[in-house]
């Protein structure tokens, strides 16, 4: 019985969507139908992207809707793209689970839509395609790239990128270039994200540092955040500057990438957080008045409790090694190297140590 209910409604939406007279299909059939292909939607999208897992009957339950809005297929398609127009953006693993089914009516509303805030919530939706079928993400990836490169909405040409970025593809370097130089800075802040994905790192590092006076603080925080990836000296003052828009300690990714990048962690003394923030940022800058100078060659630490030579060889080098460049015991070598007199066995908490630049060292392989 629930199987035929299901063909039946199957064929009702189908011969809705060719034109056949609605009221020779039954209206009070038609409603029982759009109610309960809206109540599966629901329960699908319950527990989308919530944080929290659900208890496992309710999972099961969501699981079970989705598997039958997939046997549905387009019949569900109308449904779940009024769900779109109204700013629901749950259903993106219902979308997901379905492509290709649903990508086209999808891409069409990211395209042609009259209202921004639809298609900001289309190309929003089109994050969630990230597992779906390589054909389905092919076509969603070029409508979200048409969207970045020439939309009218400023927010539309933002999110088409953030969902690019989440898509993890690689975008067509005239729109990046395009992105970047947009006259929006929230777009160019979202291009940025996608430069690692989408350019070499010589490529990339070269476009980063091009922008690294950008009118907008927050597109120079985030240039200097992808370019410390690269683990570029250019991003040392931008991610400094950032610190002062930095108002807890969870709230400041640039003080947690320099500490990452150079293995420093400074400490303040005064009472209270605010003071205590304000002198570790002071120390940071006379770190970086100290080390400016050279710091395209080496750059000085101090020794915490527990550091070895392998160990900082293995922390500080891991992000900037260069393919080929040797083992541990080869970047240990070079920390040793430009350490005359320091005992690897006897290192003193407090001690000041120089690290030298691999790209210094073999500037070939960079």
């Amino acid at each position: 019985m629930e199987r035929l209910r299901l063909l039946n409604g199957v064929l009702l939406a189908v011969l809705v969507m060719v034109g056949f007279p609605a009221q020779a299909l039954g209206g009070e059939v038609q409603e029982e139908e759009a109610a309960r292909i809206e109540k599966l939607i629901d329960e699908a999208s319950r527990f989308y992207c919530r944080g929290l897992k659900p208890p496992e009957a309710e999972w099961r339950k969501a699981e079970a809707a989705k598997k039958e809005l997939v046997a549905m297929g387009q019949a569900a398609v109308p449904f779940l793209i009024e769900h779109v127009r109204n700013g629901d953006w749950t259903v993106a693993g219902i979308f997901c689970a379905m492509a290709p089914t649903g990508v086209p009516e999808l891409v069409n509303l990211v395209k042609t839509d009259e209202d921004p805030e639809v298609r900001l919530m289309g190309a929003g939706v089109m994050a969630g395609l990230r597992a779906a079928k390589e054909l389905a993400r092919a076509e969603a990836v070029q409508a979200l790239q048409d969207a970045a490169r020439s939309d009218s909405d400023a927010r539309v040409r933002e999110q088409a990128l953030r969902s690019l970025d989440n898509l993890r593809v690689k975008v067509d370097k005239d729109v990046l270039l395009k992105a970047l130089g947009d006259e929006e800075a929230k777009v160019r802040r979202a291009a940025v994200c996608g430069v690692q994905t989408s350019l070499e790192k010589a490529d990339a590092v070269q476009t980063l540092r091009a922008m690294t006076d950008d009118g907008s603080a927050e597109v120079r925080e985030a240039v200097g955040l992808t370019l410390c990836e690269y683990r570029d000296e250019a991003a040392i003052p931008l991610l400094l500057e950032a610190m002062d828009s930095a108002t807890s300690w969870n709230g400041d990714p640039a003080m947690g990438q320099l500490e990452r990048w150079f293995h420093l962690r400074f400490y303040g003394e005064g009472p209270g957080q605010t003071k205590h923030r304000h002198e570790m940022k002071q120390k940071w800058r006379t770190w970086w008045e100290d080390n400016k100078a050279h710091i395209d060659q080496y750059f000085t630490i101090t020794i915490r409790p527990g550091d070895t030579f392998s160990g900082l060889a293995t922390t500080i080098y891991k992000d900037d090694t260069p393919p080929g460049w040797g083992s541990d015991a080869k970047r240990r070598a070079a920390i040793m190297a430009a350490n005359p007199g320091i005992e690897p066995t006897k290192l003193i908490d407090g001690q000041t140590l120089i690290i030298p630049r691999l790209k210094a060292l073999d500037p070939d392989k960079y």
